[in-house]
């Protein structure tokens, strides 16, 4: 069943409901939803009937990532190429 034919059966409930409540306007929710209840109910798997469900296969456990060391650089020993030693301004 698709969207449309789900649609316009819970549409021809719902106004019959409005027919059976005496064509009483401002309900027109309360109908939508009581015949999205009834619609939806139709098609409901039964609550007593087990249901498959998809087994995923369990994997190994993960490796490791390698340690990976960085080295850090001193930055007292990298000097401002614009400072010269002996330069004076």
């Amino acid at each position: 069943m698709d969207y449309k034919d789900l649609h316009n059966e819970i549409a021809m409930v719902a106004y019959e409901i409005y027919e059976q409540s005496g064509y009483i306007q401002g309900y027109d929710l309360d109908h939508w939803f009581k015949a999205e209840k009834i619609v939806l109910s139709r098609y409901a798997p039964e609550p007593n009937k087990k249901i498959k469900v998809a087994k995923i296969p369990k994997q190994g456990p993960a490796k490791k990532a390698a340690k990976t060391t960085v080295k850090k650089t001193d930055t007292k020993k990298t000097q401002n190429p614009t400072k010269k030693k002996g330069i004076k301004k």
